[in-house]
């Protein structure tokens, strides 16, 4: 039992190192989300840039065009307004008049219109202005988010590569046959197999011993550890069906 109570502790301690790389190998995995999730940020963060820059020029060129327009009438009533002083006679004087007052009023629509794209264009070049900066500080916390993230996931692989080594020693400690066996039992359930028998004594049950799986908490019958001790067959936590490495058998006197 001795040999086995050693295969036992040295493979637990395996286990355990197992636990602990995935765990940072986990952690690794996590890392690749979150710069997937800020590259993603970022790109999202460019493309509103873009809309808000769009939408200026947008304005810019309807103000544009509607200048045009306004100075091209402003034009137009100027020349008619001269015509108009040089009118031959009461009818070209009248048809002059009846055009100025078109073209008048169309300047004045020309003109409100101006006035509300102006204001619209700068209110998007407004928008287009904060939204650069906000990308710009964006970009910096990205820039810093960028390298914690390559900075931990230096570290993690310092440490997963310093796990790796730490196993591959531990495992030289464990007999072969039961490596292929815990190897077997990791791929088909993903989860340790051995099971450290914890011992307490509890005043409130009378100071009687207490045996529990390490793994699931749960409670160990007296005689399961007995058993555990006593037979050369492996015992099982009757609540995780993990192999129980119990506590050495008390020597004879």
């Amino acid at each position: 039992m001795t040999d086995q109570h050693d295969a036992f502790a040295a493979l637990y301690d395996l286990q355990k190192m197992d636990d602990a790389l995935l765990e940072l190998l986990k952690q690794r995995r996590s890392l690749g989300k979150e710069a997937k999730t800020l590259a993603a940020q970022r790109a999202e963060a460019d493309q509103r840039l873009e809309e808000l820059k769009d939408a200026y020029k947008r304005a810019y060129l309807d103000h544009s065009k509607v200048e045009s327009q306004l100075e091209a009438e402003q034009a137009n009533l100027a020349e008619y307004q001269k015509k108009l002083l040089a009118a031959a006679d009461a009818v070209e004087y009248t048809g002059f008049e009846r055009q100025i007052r078109t073209t008048g009023n169309a300047v004045g629509l020309l003109e409100e219109d101006t006035i509300q794209l102006m204001l619209q264009m700068d209110a998007a070049k407004e928008e287009m202005e904060n939204g650069e900066k906000e990308r710009a500080l964006f970009e910096k916390e990205c820039v810093e988010k960028r390298k914690d993230l390559a900075d931990h996931a230096k570290e993690l692989e310092r440490q997963i590569q310093g796990k790796k080594e730490e196993r591959a020693q531990q495992a030289q400690k464990t007999p072969v046959q039961i490596l292929k066996q815990y190897a077997r039992w990791r791929k088909a359930r993903n989860t340790s197999m051995i099971a450290k028998v914890v011992i307490s004594d509890e005043k409130e049950r009378g100071g009687a011993v207490v045996y529990a799986c390490s793994e699931c908490s749960m409670n160990i019958p007296p005689q399961t550890i007995l058993e555990t001790q006593t037979k050369p067959e492996n015992q099982n936590c009757p609540s995780c069906s993990r192999i129980l490495w119990p506590p050495k058998a008390p020597s004879a006197e």
